[in-house]
C-alpha cells in the first residue's frame, strides 16, 4: 500500500494550524498575526502590548511521548529548514497524545546553544520519505520550559 504524501501533508498542516490557535490560550495577548503560506522565519506574531510582540515557531509532535525525544529539524530535501531558517524568538512544541498535550515554550537561542554544546543525543534523518535531517534531544533537557501539561492539568501563564 502506498502513502499519499500530498494528502498526509495537508492533514498534518491542518492539525498543526489547530495547535497554533491552541497556543493563544496559554499566552496573554492583545492580538496576533498568523503568517500564511511557506513563511519560513516564524508561524505567529503575538502582540502582548501595543507595539511589543514575540514571534513563535509552532511544532506539533505526535511521537515525543512514545520515544522521549524532541526532534528539531535543520534541513529538508538538502536545503536549510527548521532551526536553520527560523527567526522566531520562541519555539512552541506540543507533545500530543490521546487526551491531551504538553506544551514546551523554548527560546530559540536556547535550542541553538544546546546544539552548539552538542547536547542532542543523535543527529538523524526522518520525516516523510526520510527527507529531513534532525537533532534528537531527550525531552527531559527541556523540562523547565513546560508551560502546560494536560496530564497533570498544570498551567503556567507566560508573558
Amino acid at each position: 500500500m502506498s502513502i499519499d504524501y500530498n494528502k498526509k501533508f495537508w492533514e498534518q498542516l491542518k492539525k498543526g494550524e489547530k495547535y497554533e490557535m491552541e497556543l493563544l490560550k496559554h499566552i496573554p495577548h492583545l492580538k496576533y498575526q498568523k503568517m500564511d503560506g511557506n513563511f519560513k522565519p516564524y508561524d505567529l506574531k503575538i502582540y502582548h502590548e501595543k507595539k511589543r510582540y514575540n514571534t513563535y515557531e509552532v511544532k506539533t509532535d505526535f511521537q515525543i511521548h512514545l520515544y522521549g525525544n524532541i526532534a528539531i529539524e535543520y534541513e529538508w530535501n538538502g536545503k536549510p529548514s527548521g532551526i536553520s531558517t527560523s527567526t522566531a524568538r520562541y519555539w512552541a512544541i506540543f507533545e500530543t497524545f490521546k487526551g491531551g498535550y504538553i506544551l514546551y515554550v523554548i527560546p530559540r537561542k536556547r535550542i541553538l546553544k544546546f546544539i552548539k554544546m552538542g547536547l542532542y543525543h543523535t543527529d538523524t534523518i526522518g520525516g516523510d520519505r526520510d527527507k529531513s535531517k534532525l537533532y534528537l534531544f531527550n525531552k527531559q533537557l527541556f523540562k523547565f520550559y513546560v508551560v502546560y501539561d494536560k496530564k497533570y492539568n498544570s498551567n503556567k501563564i507566560i508573558n
